[in-house]
C-alpha cells in the first residue's frame, strides 16, 4: 500500500513541477556537526574536521528549480580578496559542491555531477534509482511543514561495502522531487538531510517564482556512470606514481 502511495504521488509531483521555479535555500546545523563529530571522532581526527566548520556558516545551500531541471549549488558569503586556507577547501568538500554545481533532470531521471582526480575532469551521471528509498511512517514538523522520513544507504566509493546512511525529511506540500546535494526521487522535497548521522541541512526559505531570472544549463560534456567513474579512478591510480599513497 505504501509503495503504491509512494509511486502515484512521485508521478503527480513531477507534472505539478512542470512550469514552475523556486529558489530554496538551506542551513548547515553546523552545531549538530560539532556534537557528532566529537562523540564520533578521536582528538587527532577532530582537528581536521572542526576548524572547517567555521567556514561551513560561510555556505549558503541553493537549490534551483525550473520547469523539470535544478541545481544545486552553495553560495559563498565570503571576502574573495582573503585567502581561506584549505579549511575552507574541506568546508566545501563537506558540503558536497566542491566541485561545482550538481545538475537534475526530473524528467529523465538524472543527475550529473562534476568531479575531479589527479587533474582529470569527469561529468558523473547518477540516476535517481540508486536511492532505494524506504518510507517510514512517521512525520515531523520542519519550518511549520509537515514532513516524512526516507532512509537509505548510497554509495560513497567503488568499494561496494563503503556505504552512506542517508536520512531525508520530505514534504509533498512542495511539489518537487529533489533536495540538497544530489539526493532526490522522493514524492516532495527534501526539507531536512542528515548524512551518516553528521552532515545536516534544513530548510530556510522557498521562493516560488523569484523576481531574480533562474537560468538553467546541462553541464557540457560526455557524462559516465558511476561503476565507469571508479573504473577511471582506479586506472588513474595505478598510472601515478603515487598510487600506493592514493591507494591507503
Amino acid at each position: 500500500m505504501l509503495k503504491t502511495y509512494f509511486l502515484i504521488a512521485f508521478f503527480l509531483v513531477n507534472l505539478s513541477v512542470f512550469g514552475q521555479s523556486y529558489k530554496i535555500t538551506y542551513k548547515i546545523d553546523v552545531e549538530r556537526m560539532e556534537e557528532r563529530t566529537k562523540e564520533k571522532l578521536k582528538p587527532e581526527q577532530q582537528k581536521y574536521l572542526l576548524p572547517a566548520y567555521a567556514y561551513l556558516k560561510k555556505l549558503t545551500p541553493t537549490l534551483y528549480v525550473k520547469n523539470n531541471e535544478t541545481i544545486y549549488s552553495n553560495e559563498e558569503k565570503m571576502d574573495k580578496d582573503i585567502d581561506q586556507g584549505h579549511f575552507f577547501e574541506i568546508a566545501k568538500v563537506i558540503a558536497g559542491t566542491h566541485q561545482g554545481p550538481i545538475y537534475q533532470n526530473l524528467e529523465t531521471k538524472e543527475t550529473l555531477k562534476p568531479q575531479e582526480f589527479l587533474g582529470e575532469n569527469f561529468l558523473v551521471k547518477y540516476p535517481f534509482e540508486e536511492f532505494d528509498w524506504e518510507i517510514k511512517n512517521e512525520f515531523e514538523t520542519i519550518k511549520g511543514i509537515k514532513a516524512q522520513k526516507a532512509v537509505a544507504w548510497v554509495l560513497k566509493s567503488e568499494n561496494k561495502d563503503d556505504k552512506a546512511y542517508i536520512e531525508a525529511w520530505f514534504t509533498p506540500e512542495i511539489p518537487i522531487s529533489s533536495g540538497p546535494i544530489e539526493f532526490g526521487g522522493l514524492p516532495g522535497l527534501i526539507i531536512k538531510l542528515i548524512k551518516n548521522d553528521t552532515l545536516t541541512l534544513i530548510l530556510e526559505n522557498v521562493e516560488e517564482s523569484p523576481t531574480e531570472e533562474i537560468t538553467i544549463e546541462k553541464p557540457k560534456g560526455n557524462p559516465i556512470g558511476v561503476e565507469e567513474f571508479y573504473k577511471q579512478i582506479e586506472e588513474l591510480t595505478q598510472k601515478s606514481p603515487y598510487g600506493d599513497y592514493i591507494g591507503n
